[in-house]
């Protein structure tokens, strides 16, 4: 009986252990798919989200300010790799 019991044990582990990778396996994609589903419709502006894209930043008054230099450099090999004036 004792024989069997453990024999009916292990049988229940393995089948366990394969059900678990099994379920773990599938759990990534689903996850990521509900994550990926869920940020596409809060990123979209629909007219039912519209109040709250017309809020940003809202109560905290951030003002955001961007800068950007362009140049136009002729050697910017030597410039990155040598360290040369432009």
């Amino acid at each position: 009986m004792g024989y069997t019991l453990k024999r009916c044990g292990a049988w229940c582990g393995i089948i366990f252990g394969i059900a678990l990778v099994a379920f773990a396996c599938a759990w990534v994609p689903i996850l990521s798919n509900l994550i990926l589903s869920g940020a596409k419709e809060g990123a979209q502006l629909t007219q039912a989200n519209d109040k709250t894209w017309k809020n940003i930043p809202g109560a905290y008054d951030i003002n955001i300010a961007n800068e950007h230099y362009f140049f136009h450099c002729l050697n910017p090999d030597a410039v990155t790799y040598r360290g040369d004036k432009p």
